[in-house]
């Protein structure tokens, strides 16, 4: 079982790839799965890389605020 350290070296190391991955309509789950660590920390790391999806609920609702809808 890999440690925090190793994990996050991993995460790292492969930072690109998994943006890359992400982009491409690949699901945080199944990141996760291959780099053998948990949709948390995929999604923790995304967020920290300021990675974000151009869609969904939350970017709605940030879009109609900002545009005071």
């Amino acid at each position: 079982k890999k440690d925090n350290f190793e994990k996050s070296n991993l995460i790292l190391k492969n930072k690109k790839n998994i943006i890359t991955a992400y982009n491409n309509n690949i699901t945080i789950s199944e990141i996760a799965k291959i780099y053998g660590v948990s949709v948390g920390c995929i999604s923790n790391n995304l967020k920290i890389w300021k990675v974000r999806k151009k869609h969904g609920v939350k970017y709605l609702l940030r879009k109609m605020i900002l545009e005071g809808v």
